[in-house]
Parts: C-alpha cells; sequence; structure tokens
C-alpha cells in the first residue's frame, strides 16, 4: 500500500533529482520491511486494483502470480532474468547502440566517412530520446549523442558522452524516427536498426532486436569482467580492484560481507582527479 511512482521523463530532460531515486527507493523499501515484520497491515489488492492499473501499460493481474503452485512455490524467479546494462545509456537505446557498435566493428567506421545517419527505433525509445541534452544525464538518453560518440571515439564508453560539443557536428547529421514495425518486438526485445550513408554514396545498415546482456542474449563472462573493470576502475586501481573482485566471488561461501566492506573500503583509490570527475 505504499510504493513511490517516479515521472521517467524526469532523467531523460536531465534533471540530475534522477541520482537520488535509488536511495529514495531503496529507505522506503527498508522501511516498508521493517513495518511489516512489526505488524503493520496493508490493504488487500491494490497492486491489482490501483498500482497496476494505474501505472501500468497493458496491465495483466494474472500476471503477477503466474509460476506459484498452491504450495506456494514460484517455478521460477525473475530476478534471474535481469538485464546487465553493457553501454553507459538508457536500456531502450541499447538495440541501437548495439547496431553501431557492431558496425564499427566490422567497418572501422569513422565521422569523416559519414554523410548523414538514419535511426529506427519503438515507440518507448524514441519517446524517452532526448533530441536536445544538455548535461551528462540526459546525454545517456539521447539516441544522437550515444550514437555519435560510439563513431567519433570509436567505442561508447563514459569519458566519450561527456564532451558534447565534440560530438554535435555528426548529431547534426542524425535522424531519429519511430519505426511502428518495432513495436511489437517489445518488452521482450529493445530493437534499433542503423542506416548510415557514407560521403562515398554507400549504405550500411544494421539492425539489433535483442541487446546483449538480456535473457535472449546473455552476457558472456568476458562482458561481465569488461563492465566491472570499467566502473570499478573509476574509484579504484588495479590491484583493489582485484581485491574486491575476489571478496564477491567468494560471497556465496562467506558467512558474512565483511571481507567486501572491507575491500571497499581500505582499497578507496583517492587520487585528486577521481576526486574531481564528475557523477555521471
Amino acid at each position: 500500500s505504499l510504493a513511490l511512482s517516479f515521472d521517467r521523463f524526469t532523467t531523460a530532460a536531465g534533471a540530475t533529482i534522477h541520482h537520488l531515486y535509488p536511495a529514495v527507493s531503496s529507505l522506503s523499501a527498508l522501511n516498508v520491511a521493517q513495518g511489516a515484520a512489526a505488524g503493520l497491515s496493508a490493504l488487500p489488492s491494490s497492486l491489482e486494483r490501483f498500482y497496476g492499473p494505474h501505472l501500468g501499460k497493458a496491465f495483466r493481474a494474472d500476471r503477477l502470480t503466474a509460476g506459484l503452485d498452491r504450495s506456494g512455490h514460484w517455478d521460477h524467479y525473475e530476478l534471474l532474468n535481469g538485464y546487465l546494462k553493457l553501454h553507459p545509456s538508457c536500456a531502450h537505446l541499447h538495440g541501437v547502440n548495439d547496431a553501431m557498435a557492431a558496425l564499427i566493428a566490422k567497418t572501422g567506421l569513422r565521422e569523416d566517412d559519414v554523410e548523414s545517419i538514419d535511426i529506427g527505433i519503438f515507440e518507448d525509445g524514441f519517446r524517452i530520446d532526448a533530441v536536445d541534452p544538455q548535461n551528462d544525464l540526459a546525454t545517456r538518453f539521447s539516441v544522437r549523442a550515444t550514437v555519435a560518440a560510439a563513431i567519433v571515439h570509436g567505442r561508447l564508453d563514459d569519458d566519450g558522452l561527456t564532451d558534447l560539443n565534440a560530438l554535435r557536428p555528426l548529431m547534426a547529421r542524425i535522424t531519429v524516427r519511430h519505426d511502428q514495425g518495432m513495436d511489437h518486438l517489445m518488452p521482450e526485445g529493445r530493437p534499433g536498426r542503423v542506416t548510415v550513408h557514407l560521403r562515398d554514396g554507400g549504405t550500411l545498415v544494421e539492425e539489433v532486436i535483442y541487446p546483449r546482456g538480456t535473457e535472449r542474449v546473455p552476457a558472456t563472462k568476458d562482458d561481465r569482467m569488461s563492465k566491472f573493470h570499467s566502473l570499478l576502475g573509476r574509484c579504484y586501481d588495479g590491484k583493489a580492484t582485484e581485491r574486491i573482485l575476489e571478496a564477491i566471488t567468494a560471497l556465496p561461501g562467506a558467512a558474512t560481507l565483511a571481507d567486501l566492506t572491507a575491500a571497499l573500503r581500505s582499497s578507496r583509490h583517492v587520487d585528486e582527479e577521481l576526486r574531481r570527475r564528475p557523477v555521471p
């Protein structure tokens, strides 16, 4: 009976209150759990009657108990279908981002090769697109900016999204449109099609329906390790990162989180340059 409802367009607009959302959500979840354990009661059917219809799209109450048998056991856990984001951008853009990465890997595409680019994407991805991003957060919700960053820098990473001035010349040559033929592929997929018109008259096309890191295309071990090192490398040196990885790997057999929290605290890299780096 107690839930938070955030405006999804807050993030696309670059409003940095977004960074507080996970913390507030986590605090609310802990408070609710403690309240339930203390005996506070909820209004039955709140999900079916109120939250689902008001906050959901094509909400189906029967899906809430799909996979639950009469003894109260589940035949699957949605948590195990989690999505590992391999790109530093909105998940709705990852079909486009994967397609662009594939084109660069296959052709070595560079900014000077490009005459124009046409992007086709599904409705929700099109609606969340930040057309004219003004800060780092909004840039991660911009189809144009993420595609331009991948081409200008050879890959899409955090550092490549920070200098918008370097991206705007190419962004001006990119068109983004809603492709209605992709809408039926949601929510299982996050499809995107990239068509690059080259200055020599040629055309490159790449389409991705199921991005890497999803249940359909799981992230490989190399994918996970690359993401791990790229994120931890922003705050820790190589030795400290490996110590943290060892502590995480040992968690299934650990009795407490003490080794992990100790690694996170004592190995903190306090280089001044990292201190000055803005939070994405």
